[in-house]
């Protein structure tokens, strides 16, 4: 995969619009986070928490950016099935 492809994946996950009102009182939302990028991530928290008051947290341990799909793809798999089912917590 080339720089350039790679660059376009993250610039269209990364860079969009998030709407000022939402009402999420009947939603299943989570918002994920490798341990180690907790102070990369105090803005997008802080605004989360601002905008979104029923966004569960769910931090993983012992991982860094991105790590959860490509280091440990049967905790990534499990924790995409709880959310999609609104199972408790893997």
């Amino acid at each position: 995969m080339s720089a350039k492809t790679v660059w376009r994946t993250f610039e269209s996950c990364n860079n969009y619009s998030m709407p000022s009102a939402f009402d999420a009182t009947d939603t299943n939302m989570e918002y994920w986070l490798a341990e180690k990028e907790m102070k990369d991530r105090e803005w997008d928290i802080t605004y989360i928490r601002k905008h979104f008051p029923h966004c569960r947290f769910r931090k993983f341990r012992d991982l860094g950016h991105g790590g959860l799909a490509v280091s440990k793809p049967e905790l990534f798999s499990k924790a995409m099935d709880s959310i999609i089912t609104k199972q408790k917590k893997v």
